[in-house]
């Protein structure tokens, strides 16, 4: 019916990172190789991209205007149901020292790198954009993040929402992504979600929590 229409009208974009200091192996690379593109999100949405991101800056904000490409497509489109598409991109990183999700709620126009990334820049206090403001900037994602993280405890996750998604590169794909939704006519959402490394959830609760994410965040996104 119509409804199955609607929910099909969610595309959701879902970016991981490689390994870098304190990670040899990135669960967020590993959780991302698992996903399928293309395929159904618990009949809400469909899995518009899959991406891993080398933990490089550039690269980073390269891969975000790759997504803000697919975006503007998708949202050009006429939808079977009349009603607009919505995407949204759904960016994961390891949290180290992390033994719980966390689903973060806004990013900073600062860049303070505790470790050089990929290609060996380490910047320090500066703004990510200059053209944005000062490094005290703040955006907030469009996503109801307390009524996200409330349904996925009910579904038995252990996840809090977090107002920090440090300095590094989680936050600067976070900030690049929040500023691509951002723009107008655009019916776009952008998440991060810091999760713990293997050791402390396993892979499978990590996958089980992945799915769950995604069909919960995308039934949040419907128009």
């Amino acid at each position: 019916g119509m409804e199955t229409q609607r929910r099909g009208d969610v595309r959701v974009y879902v970016t991981g990172f490689g390994p870098f200091a304190e990670a040899d192996v990135n669960p967020t690379q590993v959780l991302v190789e698992g996903l399928h593109e293309g395929s159904d999100v618990s009949g809400v949405a469909t899995l518009a991209g899959c991406f891993v991101c080398d933990v490089d800056c550039e690269k980073s904000t390269a891969l975000v205007a790759t997504l803000r490409e697919g975006a503007e497509t998708v949202c050009a489109e006429p939808s079977a149901s009349g009603a607009p598409a919505a995407v949204v991109f759904v960016h994961l990183g390891v949290f180290a020292s992390a033994t719980s999700f966390r689903v973060e709620s806004r990013a900073y126009n600062e860049a303070t790198f505790r470790y050089p990334d990929a290609s060996g820049r380490q910047p320090r206090n500066v703004p990510i954009r200059p053209e944005d403001g000062g490094v005290d900037q703040c955006l907030r994602t469009t996503i109801p993040v307390d009524a996200v993280v409330q349904r996925l405890r009910m579904k038995g996750h252990d996840c809090v929402v977090s107002d920090d998604a440090g300095r590094y590169l989680c936050n600067w794909i976070y900030w690049e992504s929040l500023r691509a939704a951002a723009a107008p006519n655009r019916n776009a959402h952008a998440l991060f979600v810091h999760v713990p490394p293997f050791a402390a959830v396993p892979e499978e609760t990590q996958r089980k929590f992945l799915n769950d994410l995604l069909a919960v965040v995308a039934d949040a996104c419907r128009s």
